[in-house]
């Protein structure tokens, strides 16, 4: 997820930076036969008996990922569980139930939690998933919101992992990468006429039925939601499936607000379409002879734009702009200078 600010980090950490801590911090756990997919993708899979769960979590910290004077408490809470929902859709499953940690300092106004909460339960019911449970704990500063969600794949569909790319795929995005960038750059600055990119940016929609429509076409072999920016998680396709994702600048999908705003910013529309994060789109690799069939029915199925902006090619994991590595690739909560 984009950020609003970081306070610094240790040196070592900042040399890592997120991917690495991550990777670091994972070597040394044990496995389990029943473990399908553990750390690495949007979700990790356990089998259960007949069933196959998928679980992850996602965390949102007061002044990291949200401001109390940019957001209501309402969109607060839909926000949290959009997020959460968006790795289920990113493997294709269906959401079951969603636990929350609540941190909060012990002044918190009850009727702001409460607000809080009433944001969560608008997002989940308009997917039918319910709030099982959870835990709250007294933070010395701010607030904290940590939602884990269960789902589940069906039996008949298989899960799409970030490693399924294949040499000869084109690369697809669905909305306007960047628009929730934007939208942040328009809150820091007060443009508040700006009511289509502030809104990605403080309501995004989980792509959950998209996702599980994508998971059933068998032409779709990779995918992964757009939470730390375009080619940031593109490279976490590369780097999976062993593969170079190449795209193309002028495909880029950019929509009349991000052409019309982004100039004043001093920057292009489409570097915010390849950095932006927190749009909680999907990215996602089809087969060339699949593709007509696919882009077509997706666009008649939802209202929603779908672009091809690349393609997959043989080669070192690596994420290239017209045939050049991008260096501006996304959010990393600990890389130096963040």
């Amino acid at each position: 997820m984009a950020r609003y600010r970081s306070d610094g980090a240790m040196s070592g950490i900042g040399a890592l930076g997120e991917f690495g801590l991550i990777k670091a911090l994972t070597a040394g756990l044990p496995g389990a036969s029943g473990l399908l997919c553990g750390p690495g993708d949007d979700c990790a899979i356990v089998q259960m008996g007949n069933t196959r769960v998928l679980l992850s979590c996602d965390a949102m910290i007061e002044e990291v990922h949200f401001r109390r004077d940019w957001m209501t408490p309402e969109a607060i809470g839909r926000k949290a569980a959009a997020v959460a929902l968006s790795d289920i859709a990113a493997m294709g499953g269906a959401a079951r139930c969603l636990l929350i940690t609540l941190g909060c300092p012990a002044n918190t106004e009850t009727e702001y939690l409460s607000r809080l909460y009433a944001g969560v339960s608008d997002l989940t019911r308009q997917f039918d998933v319910p709030v099982a449970g959870g835990d709250t704990v007294r933070t010395l500063n701010g607030i904290m919101l940590d939602i884990a969600v269960v789902g589940e794949m069906a039996p008949d569909v298989e899960p799409r992992y970030r490693s399924g790319a294949k040499p000869g795929d084109i690369i697809a995005v669905s909305g306007y990468p960047g628009s929730a960038a934007l939208g942040m750059t328009a809150l820091e600055r007060g443009d508040a006429e700006q009511t289509a990119l502030i809104e990605a940016h403080t309501r995004p929609r989980p792509r959950l039925k998209e996702g599980a429509w994508l998971a059933r076409q068998t032409g779709v072999h990779a995918m992964i939601d757009v939470s730390d920016g375009l080619a940031q998680d593109l490279g976490h396709i590369a780097e999976r499936s062993g593969v170079r994702v190449v795209i193309e600048k002028d495909k880029l999908p950019v929509s009349q607000e991000m052409r019309s705003y982004a100039p004043t910013t001093g920057r292009a529309p489409e570097e915010y379409a390849l950095s932006g994060g927190e749009d909680y789109e999907l990215a996602f690799t089809i087969a060339p002879d699949a593709e007509a069939d696919v882009c077509a029915h997706f666009t008649a199925a939802f209202d929603l734009p779908l672009t091809c902006i690349g393609t997959v090619q043989e080669g070192e994991p690596a994420v290239l702009l017209n045939g050049h590595p991008i260096t501006q690739r996304g959010f990393d909560h600990f890389a130096a200078g963040k």
